[in-house]
């Protein structure tokens, strides 16, 4: 069996002891982000008791939690986004190069009619450039639509990594918060 960290805190002029597979300075983080809210209400009205400080501080702790779920919400629905936004960019892509393929094939056989009925005149000349023109452009257009995507797949990471960050950040405070409660709940049930 895993000894746990175990440290004993003061709140409310009471000590408490926690303990959790969390770190020392976990543990004592938590312990002060929710002394400090419980000092925060304090600050406003004197003369709560302290089990209404404690319903009032988690309470407060409880709507920061909630506040991150919907920014956690607000965050996968702009992941979805850029994902949607992807796939029509892909679309466009592919069909920018079906139209390449058809267009570089109507090329050949424009080159291959030119060479045989225009070999050196000017109108070969002129329809040849203008076909290099246009593949130029797709192949432009090919390009920027490609570091679009490449843009798009770097946003959909940082959105991912950001999202991950705060999943790991509400699961925390969601562990942290259970045991306050239990711990609450034990002290004052006794």
């Amino acid at each position: 069996m895993v000894d746990k960290n175990k440290i004993i805190v003061n709140i409310m002029s009471k000590d408490y002891t926690l303990k959790s597979d969390d770190s020392v300075e976990h543990m004592e983080s938590v312990s002060e982000f929710v002394k400090q809210k419980i000092a925060d209400i304090k600050s406003n009205n004197r003369r709560l008791n302290s089990v209404t400080l404690a319903v009032l501080g988690a309470l407060n702790i409880a709507d920061e939690y909630f506040k991150i779920l919907d920014y956690n919400k607000e965050l996968e629905k702009r992941v979805e986004n850029p994902e949607y936004e992807l796939r029509v960019i892909k679309d466009k892509l592919n069909h920018i190069t079906k139209e390449f393929d058809e267009k570089n094939r109507a090329y050949n056989k424009i080159i291959n009619e030119f060479n045989s009925l225009f070999e050196n005149s000017a109108v070969y000349e002129n329809g040849l450039n203008e076909l290099r023109d246009s593949v130029n452009d797709l192949k432009k257009e090919i390009k920027f639509k490609e570091e679009e995507i490449k843009a798009s797949d770097e946003k959909i990471k940082d959105l991912k990594e950001k999202i991950d960050i705060k999943d790991k950040i509400i699961n925390e405070s969601r562990q942290e918060l259970d045991e306050f409660i239990n711990e609450f709940d034990e002290r004052h049930s006794n």
